[in-house]
């Protein structure tokens, strides 16, 4: 723990020493938001005000990429795959206050040389939404966003994500739930907001392989849905938010047991869940300091150590700074599980099947910290874009890099290329994620459809 925590004051210390001016770049932006060019020329933004009973706006997107990748995301042992992909993004502000928008894509992912294929169509959000004033309210298909930090927030429970889908960019794997959200503004700075999940989603992880054994997931039935609180406000130097989540897990939960295992059955489940969480943002000059936590208890936690999943603290500290087109971050995260249960504690026969279900769950150490950092460039011509992240967690030796280049070629065409390096012990925080290292580029285009205004019928 030490060591980690004296990596992250001398990474705070270096990024001190920097002279440069501050940016005129807005502060605010987080640093993964920094991270790509935008996707080619956006359609004409809809219009801030409601629009009068006689108009209709609306705007429309279509997209295409083609890319390579070296493999899978499904450890299924594939060492090429082609990825066509067509998308489409819509909106429209409606009379009355009344929106409507959608977010969908196609992908055939074809691997060689198993000759392995999947098709996949994902429809993102799809929602009806109506504002009034300092009112709003959304129904339908949504992605809705909670936490400040990078890349890791603990407090961001409402998205499910596809972690097998193979895009560049991690926003792309967030997947909408059927939700009703309710946000009320108060004053300029305020805003309280509702959501409820009456369905579930769950997010979807690279499974480890296990020769002669099969994945069986439980899914939650018939519930009373999921619910979460959010009130946050926003000021010029100092932002803030406090939330509450509770409903099942959206990520899945290794639930071992001896009988399942012998007949080759490797149970997952989804553990009902409440977390309690806080973030804050603070802008000082050209630095900006991101704090996220979030306490998340589990309903079973430390009964089996087979096969519950532990109630655990999880909490992000980082700092980044603009140095112009550029931006860089450092962050440290530190987890803490009260109930902690040893799984080499387990008796010998059951010993690998308590290590398989603490490193699925991330749950090997009671205390476990890790560092990550990042650097993201785009030229002023908005034609380059380069990132690259790392991340360390000094426990097991586990490391991973990704690094991200984009290439605009005119107004709707650009290039990518990237990968990701994952390394470390086998049953390590990304040890266990190595099959899923890949490497891969494309070609990606967007076109704006220009529907304009249109008379109301």
């Amino acid at each position: 723990m030490k060591r980690w925590i004296a990596a992250l004051l001398m990474a705070l210390l270096a990024f001190a020493a920097a002279a440069d001016p501050p940016s005129q770049a807005p502060l605010h932006l987080r640093y993964s938001e920094r991270l790509m060019l935008p996707a080619a020329e956006p359609p004409p933004p809809l219009p801030a005000s409601k629009p009068s009973r006689k108009t209709l706006r609306r705007a429309l997107t279509l997209s295409a990429a083609l890319a390579g990748w070296s493999g899978t995301r499904r450890n299924d042992g594939a060492s090429f795959v082609a990825v066509p992909r067509l998308g489409v993004e819509g909106s429209a502000a409606l009379p009355g206050g009344w929106s409507l928008a959608v977010l969908a894509d196609a992908a055939r992912e074809q691997a060689q040389p198993t000759r392995d294929s999947r098709t996949q169509a994902v429809l993102r959000e799809a929602w009806i939404g109506w504002k009034a004033g300092a009112s709003s309210a959304r129904l339908g298909w949504q992605i809705v966003n909670w936490g400040r930090t990078d890349v890791l927030n603990p407090t961001d429970n409402v998205a499910a994500r596809d972690y097998t889908r193979l895009v560049d960019r991690d926003a792309d794997q967030k997947l909408g739930l059927p939700m009703l959200v309710v946000q009320q503004r108060f004053g300029s700075a305020t805003t309280v907001q509702a959501l409820w999940q009456p369905l579930f989603r769950a997010s979807r992880v690279p499974l480890p392989a296990q020769p002669g054994a099969a994945y069986v997931e439980d899914r939650p039935g018939t519930s009373p849905g999921s619910a979460g609180l959010r009130i946050e406000s926003i000021g010029e130097r100092l932002s803030g938010a406090l939330s509450y989540f509770r409903g099942p897990a959206k990520l899945p939960n290794l639930a071992l047991s001896p009988a399942a295992v012998a007949t080759g059955q490797l149970d997952l489940d989804h553990p009902y869940t409440e977390a309690i969480g806080a973030d804050a943002e603070a802008v000082l000059g050209a630095w900006v300091i991101r704090a996220e936590s979030a306490w998340t208890r589990a309903r079973g936690s430390a009964r089996d150590v087979l096969a519950s999943r532990e109630s655990a603290l999880d909490t992000v500290l980082g700092v980044e700074r603009a140095f112009g087109p550029a931006s860089a971050f450092v962050q440290g995260e530190w987890k803490y599980i009260p109930g902690w249960l040893d799984p080499d504690a387990a008796a010998e026969p059951l010993r690998p099947l308590a290590r398989a279900n603490a490193s699925f769950n991330d749950e090997l150490h009671r205390h476990r910290g890790q560092i990550g950092s990042g650097f993201a460039l785009n030229t002023s011509d908005l034609r380059w874009s380069l990132s690259f992240d790392a991340a360390w967690a000094p426990a097991d030796g586990d490391w991973v890099l990704r690094p991200r280049l984009r290439f605009r070629l005119d107004d709707r065409l650009q290039l990518f290329a990237g990968g990701d390096w994952f390394r470390g012990p086998r049953l390590g925080v990304y040890g266990r994620l190595q099959p899923s290292s890949a490497v891969f580029a494309g070609l990606s285009g967007s076109w704006a459809v220009p529907l304009g205004a249109s008379g109301r019928r």
